[in-house]
């Protein structure tokens, strides 16, 4: 990557600095203060110099390397202007130090030896010598110029260095909560399952509900799907762009069981005439999972390694490709469910009625953005209130839990009816965690000021560092934040998964729901809505006792749900005999590539689904 700064420029700066700084106190020990002080900023300017050479050389370098690791020019996003203020900087400290040498020049005889040979000479010499040092010493006005612009420049270049390694620690700091999750959960793999390699040939690499990886139909999906492929380089910045017609390559999950046998990338490049994945190979590790994260557009996460372990995002998923995209989604997460032999924030294992069960993660909030922005958390339960502060950060994390669906008992990854809101605190204490279970109905709120955020009527938990647990109702938890703008965000990101378990419960059976009936129907339209192919499952939620029909078309780019109270249910009933139309409140879902729209109203129940009656549909008396 050219820069406007050429590396050479500040390394020959800091060279003639260095000389002019010795050059004008040489043979003048005499001097005084001035000059002398002349000399060290000379010096000082010499190192900070030195320092921005070194510092511009490793930043150029690692774009270059990041280049032929990619194929693709390094983001320069926020360095050219940063380039172009640094070679501002230098050019003015040229100019400034060619000033020095030019004055330098006019007084360069003060030093020079005598001449033996001849003492009238040498005695005209010594008067001009001495005349000179005369005004060389007296002389402040252009030096006291010179001497404030050294001034001005080493603070200039000590204010730009001092602004890159805030910009690195920045960094760091950002990507220090996701590395460590990552090194810790790798670390527990290995040492639980690669003590003998032998028992990983004993796992399967199916799925609870999932079909095997090699079937038909799954190569065939995984084939026609076709996303943009980018790898983030630091929270907040736009991602580098890795592929801009990728996808997954056929039997890809099977190398997480068994990568000797399927070496190579996951993903492969469908650019006509280019190859954007040659000389670079991504491959999965024990953490990886698709996960989608709280972006105001559709945004996916998948943690691989090639020279490191690196966060790449798949985003550009058509509508038409998003069944296609949840099968690869479920059987990276079926096979993760099967492997984990440890719990941690991708996967965990609890007791169930019939045994232990796996939740795997599905969506989550951005670890970096509230590191060390939480002042304080409040829980109010009726007159009771409890405030924690010294809190680490807070994390919003969503899981799909092993169930049943239908009477045939067949096992799936449900989505759970909540979110958890995790608030970690800082210092060690009789309580590691605190859990807030958000839903679809839970209501946001602001607090008392700009900077905290209110949850209103939720489920508390608290994990001790026993191993017991207290669980509480709470009328509110406000979360106080360190500004305004870390209010904000936290309040987007609680919005958004109450969104997301909204379209969760729109389109998908979720974890102890009861499936009453499901068929597949012909092509109808509903409304605006054509659905095409589309699944119709009537649901039960013991919770609410309320029964809701989903149509989703096959591709699952649109939705329509309609809930099913009893007296609904009886008027659909009766109107099979007098043919009078029925209308529930109906929710029509329909994706983008830049997100989902949903729109409430009453609408027509499809009676076309009673042309064709089934036993099912007869156990709700339709």
């Amino acid at each position: 990557m050219a820069a406007p700064v050429s590396i050479g420029d500040a390394i020959l700066l800091s060279q003639l600095a260095y000389r002019l700084g010795h050059a004008v106190i040489s043979g003048r020990k005499q001097a005084p203060s001035g000059i002398r002080e002349v000399q060290n900023q000379l010096y000082a300017l010499g190192k900070a110099l030195e320092s921005v050479d070194q510092c511009t050389e490793k930043q150029i370098q690692s774009q270059i390397q990041q280049s032929l690791r990619t194929g693709h020019q390094a983001s320069t996003e926020g360095g050219g202007d940063r380039y172009a203020a640094l070679g501002m900087m230098v050019k003015n400290c040229r100019d400034t130090l060619e000033q020095m040498e030019n004055f330098m020049s006019r007084y360069r005889d003060i030093e020079q030896p005598a001449d033996s040979k001849s003492s009238s000479s040498n005695w005209r010499k010594e008067v001009k010598a001495n005349w000179k040092k005369i005004r060389w010493t007296t002389e402040t006005g252009e030096l006291d110029t010179i001497r404030g612009n050294l001034k001005v420049h080493i603070a200039s270049l000590n204010l730009f260095l001092s602004g890159i390694n805030h910009s690195q620690s920045k960094q760091a700091d950002g990507r220090l909560g996701d590395v460590h999750s990552m090194v810790s959960d790798l670390h527990e793999w290995f040492t639980k399952n690669l003590k003998d390699p032998r028992d990983t040939k004993k796992r399967g690499v199916g799925g609870p509900g999932s079909t095997a990886t090699n079937s038909p139909t799954t190569v065939h999906h995984a084939l026609d799907l076709v996303f943009e492929l980018s790898r983030e380089m630091r929270p907040g910045s736009t991602p580098l762009v890795l592929c801009p017609r990728a996808s997954f390559r056929s039997g890809w999950v099977d190398s997480l069981v068994e990568p000797s046998k399927h070496a190579g990338s996951i993903f492969r490049c469908r650019c006509p005439g280019e190859s954007h994945f040659d000389g670079v190979q991504y491959r999965l590790v024990p953490i990886s999972l698709v996960v989608r994260l709280a972006r105001q557009t559709p945004v996916w996460q998948i943690f691989c390694v090639s020279d490191e372990i690196t966060s790449l995002v798949i985003t550009g998923v058509a509508p038409a490709d998003l069944a296609a995209l949840q099968e690869q989604i479920n059987l990276l997460a079926a096979s993760q469910a099967n492997l984990s032999a440890t719990n941690s924030s991708s996967v965990y294992c609890s007791a169930g009625e019939t045994g232990p069960i796996s939740s795997v993660l599905d969506c989550k909030s951005e670890t970096s953005q509230f590191q060390g922005q939480i002042t304080s958390v409040t829980f109010i339960s009726g007159a009771d209130r409890f405030m924690q502060h010294s809190i680490d950060t807070v994390h919003i994390f969503h899981y799909r839990t092993e169930g049943n669906v239908g009477e045939d008992m067949r096992r799936n990854l449900l989505h759970q009816t909540w979110a958890e809101l995790v608030v970690q605190p800082l210092a060690t204490g009789p309580t590691t965690r605190f859990i807030i279970r958000v839903t679809r109905l839970t209501n946001i709120v602001n607090g008392n000021d700009l900077r905290a955020v209110g949850v209103l009527d939720v489920f508390c938990e608290s994990q001790n560092e026993d191993g017991s647990n207290d669980q509480r109702k709470c009328d509110k938890v406000e979360i106080v934040c360190a500004t305004a703008r870390s209010a904000q965000k936290l309040r987007y990101n609680l919005e958004w998964i109450t969104q997301q378990l909204q379209l969760q419960y729109l389109q998908f059976p979720r974890l102890s729901e009861r499936v009453v009936a499901q068929r597949s129907c012909r092509d109808v339209m509903i409304d605006h809505l054509y659905l095409s192919s589309p699944q119709a499952i009537i649901v039960f939620d013991p919770e609410k006792q309320l029964h809701r029909l989903i149509l989703r078309s096959s591709s699952l780019a649109a939705a329509v749900t309609m809930e099913l109270p009893e007296a609904v249910l009886k008027r659909i009933h009766d109107s099979t005999s007098t043919g009078a139309e029925v209308m529930p409140q109906a929710y029509f879902v329909e994706h983008s590539r830049d997100g989902a729209e949903v729109e409430t109203r009453l609408s027509r129940f499809p009676r076309e689904l009673l042309e064709a009656p089934s036993e099912e549909l007869g156990r709700l008396s339709l």
